[in-house]
């Protein structure tokens, strides 16, 4: 009986864990402790593959918070959290192809679903691809 307690809190603990290595990462992100937050986001990606911490990563990667700025990198973090169901982050991955002048025939696509959704950087990222010259 002791045997399947231990086993059962084990098993909660873990889970537990995990779902708050998201909430941990925000938490540590919001504070500007990137170090920390990229951590948490990197064990929310390998132990759930969390959209959402791909989604946070992806962006500290775009704009360089705490991390070296790494648009190869940004990129496949962002197209994973897309992939996976994350609509903003169709708008920040079509930032990251317009600033690395990359796969410009994916821009306009990655914006739709967030402007559908009226997500205010995927409204600031029209305006910008609405003025992009450089196809």
């Amino acid at each position: 009986m002791k045997t399947l307690f231990l086993l059962c809190m084990v098993s909660v603990l873990t889970l537990l864990g995990a779902d708050n290595y998201l909430r941990e990462g925000v938490l540590a992100y919001n504070q500007k402790s990137y170090a920390s937050a990229k951590t948490f986001f990197e064990l929310a990606i390998s132990k759930e593959d969390s959209a959402n911490a791909a989604y946070m990563l992806g962006k500290m990667y775009l704009y360089g918070e705490g991390v070296n700025v790494d648009y190869p990198k940004s990129i496949e973090l962002l197209e994973f959290a897309r992939e996976n169901g994350n609509v903003p982050a169709g708008c920040y991955l079509s930032e990251a192809y317009m600033t690395s002048k990359t796969n410009t025939s994916y821009i306009a696509n990655g914006l739709m679903k967030g402007l559908a959704q009226k997500i205010p950087h995927c409204q600031k990222m029209l305006i910008r691809y609405l003025s992009y010259t450089n196809f």
